[in-house]
């Protein structure tokens, strides 16, 4: 009886060991196959970045693009009677402008210098040169024609427009005079997809267009 029951707890303590280490084998198993699942995961299937527009990066780099450097220069003639000329300057300020002739002061004329300007013509050529030129100087301005550019590059080659402006996420833009409907010609018409969060900014702007008339605008950026 006593060799009996010496066996009888020999194999019980065997069993109670093989389950043990089954036990053991089972949880190393699973985590295993847990590590073999989490490193599927972060390899093929990254976690998601911040989600998070960068809109001021993208309305830095989209102004960028439509703001240029206008030079300014006032002239006083003499007299009504009298006119002005502008060679004396056009080595240091250019020659593509345009003269804005001042109704109320018929003796005075601002001249805006941009590349885009392609006027270049002074309407009191017939007269006498009798004047005082003034002080030269520049401002950033929005140019009509820096916008259409730039819509037309929109338009025809987007995805390379955002690899310039160096940005991954898609924008539209609209440019509206103040308390009316945004402009086509000054506007993009693209759409964020349905359920997509969108982030909106709106500020006043200047813009000057090609007859050097200066209009203050509404600028909507979308970003999404």
């Amino acid at each position: 009886m006593p060799e009996q029951r010496y066996f009888y707890d020999k194999m019980k303590s065997k069993q109670k060991s093989k389950k043990a280490q089954a036990h053991i084998e089972m949880i190393i198993s699973f985590a295993l196959f847990i590590g073999i699942l989490l490193f599927f995961f972060f390899i093929i299937k990254p976690l998601p970045k911040n989600s998070e527009v960068p809109i001021e990066t993208i309305e830095k780099n989209v102004l960028n693009q439509l703001t240029s450097e206008v030079g300014t220069l006032s002239v006083i003639t003499s007299s009504e009677n009298d006119c002005y000329s502008l060679d004396q300057v056009k080595d240091d300020y250019g020659t593509s402008f345009i003269e804005i002739h001042d109704v109320q002061n018929p003796k005075k004329y601002t001249i805006y210098f941009h590349s885009s300007f392609t006027q270049s013509t002074i309407s009191c050529i017939s007269k006498p040169e009798n004047f005082q030129l003034g002080v030269y100087t520049k401002q950033n301005l929005i140019t009509e024609s820096g916008i259409i550019t730039f819509k037309q590059e929109y338009e025809s080659n987007y995805q390379n427009l955002k690899q310039e402006l160096g940005i991954t996420n898609d924008f539209s833009f609209s440019f509206s005079p103040l308390g009316e409907d945004k402009i086509p010609a000054l506007s993009t018409i693209k759409y964020p997809p349905t359920g997509v969060d969108v982030i909106v900014r709106e500020f006043p702007v200047q813009v000057i267009n090609n007859q050097g008339q200066i209009q203050n605008m509404i600028f909507n950026l979308r970003a999404w």
